[in-house]
This record gives structure tokens, sequence and C-alpha cells, in this order.
């Protein structure tokens, strides 16, 4: 049975605009976010994906066309936009329990996405897939292939244009190659990582007292 090889790519930065609640095409990417998709692309340009998904809303759209630029078998023209793939919100996340999710749909949309990424991975097994979309898709589908219930998948932070690479055997995480990663962009530290997790307010403390030893 071949591994099924899935690439996440969060958008680039995007200008501001309204957020994704209800479903709307939401902003596009601004400079920066084009310069981001951009090294992406050429960072990638090597690896030859089978497959290439992407949120159809615009700053996911447009990212993954700048990307795909680079390939050689699926260019733009071929990439597959799915509305599963489309931003939901956070309030999904966090809680001990689901019964606890207010029913105001976006609870629904990270279902559809999961269910998405389950479909997918039978349907393409054995593929190299790259999928463009939003930092709590990924979060759903990364805590789907670690085993988390979706309600409770961890938090990655992702920053833009950020990449993170597992490989699946059927439904079943087989490995990890890299969560959140920017290299292609050369933008952030290891401090700057750090003191961006709001949700642990003394990660930069923690550097800052390992440096004494």
């Amino acid at each position: 049975m071949q591994d099924t090889l899935i690439t996440f790519v969060r958008h680039g930065k995007n200008h501001i605009g309204l957020d994704s609640t209800p479903w709307h095409a939401g902003p596009s990417l601004n400079p920066d976010g084009r310069k981001q998709a951009d090294k992406t692309g050429r960072y990638l340009k090597h690896f030859a994906f089978d497959l290439v998904l992407a949120s159809d809303m615009n700053r996911a759209a447009e990212t993954a066309k700048l990307i795909c630029r680079y390939q050689k078998k699926i260019t733009p023209e071929k990439i597959i936009f799915a509305r599963q793939l489309a931003e939901h919100d956070e309030i999904v996340y966090g809680y001990t329990s689901k019964t606890k999710i207010s029913p105001d749909g976006e609870w629904d949309k990270a279902k559809a996405t999961v269910k998405f990424f389950k479909a997918i991975l039978k349907k393409y097994q054995g593929k190299r897939i790259l999928i463009v979309a939003h930092g709590n898709v990924i979060r759903a589908c990364l805590g789907a292939a670690l085993g988390y219930p979706l309600h409770y998948s961890p938090e990655i932070n992702s920053f833009n244009c950020s990449l993170t690479t597992i490989a699946m055997r059927a439904s079943r995480l087989k490995a990890i190659f890299h969560i959140n990663h920017t290299d292609q962009l050369g933008e952030f530290s290891f401090l700057r990582r750090l003191e961006s997790v709001k949700f642990i307010s003394d990660y930069s403390k923690l550097v800052a007292d390992a440096a004494v030893f």
C-alpha cells in the first residue's frame, strides 16, 4: 500500500476585509502575500504534485494559482477549488464537549471540511497532494489525521504560506515531515515563532531563561 503525501499551505497575507461568516469570497492577497506565494511556488517547483486542491475563497485561490505557475503537471487551470476548504471560525475549537458548541453554522462547516479531507484520502490514495487553505481548515485536517475529535483539534498557529506535510497510510498517520514550515520565506526566527503563540503566554520567557545556561 502506497502512502499518500499531503502538503498543506496556508494562504499568503491578504488585504483587510470581511470575515468568512457567512461565506463570501473574502479579501484578496496583498503585495506581501503575492510575494510569499511566489516564493513558496519557487520552493516547491521541483516537487511534482499529482493533485492540487484549494479553498475557493480569494486569498487561498490566488495563493494556489501563484504556486502552480511553477508546477509542470498541475497548471493553475487544473486546480480543484472546493467550498469544503473555505475558512470556518475558531469558535468550533477548545470545548471539552461538542454538545456545548453553539449551533451557528461553523460546526457544520468544520465537519464538512473533515469529511471532505477523509474522502480525498480515500479517493487519491498513494498520490502527492497539495492543499491550499486557511489556518482553521489545516487545523481540522491535521487534527483528524492525528486522531483528535474535531472540537479538540490542536492549535497550530499557522503563519501565512507556511508548509505542513504529512504522510498517510490509508486513514492512519504514517509520518510528519514538518509543521508550520516557513524557511522558504526567510521571515521568522525561532523566538519570533514562540512569541507569536498567544495561547501560551510565557514562551518568550522560557527562551530568555534558557539563555543563561
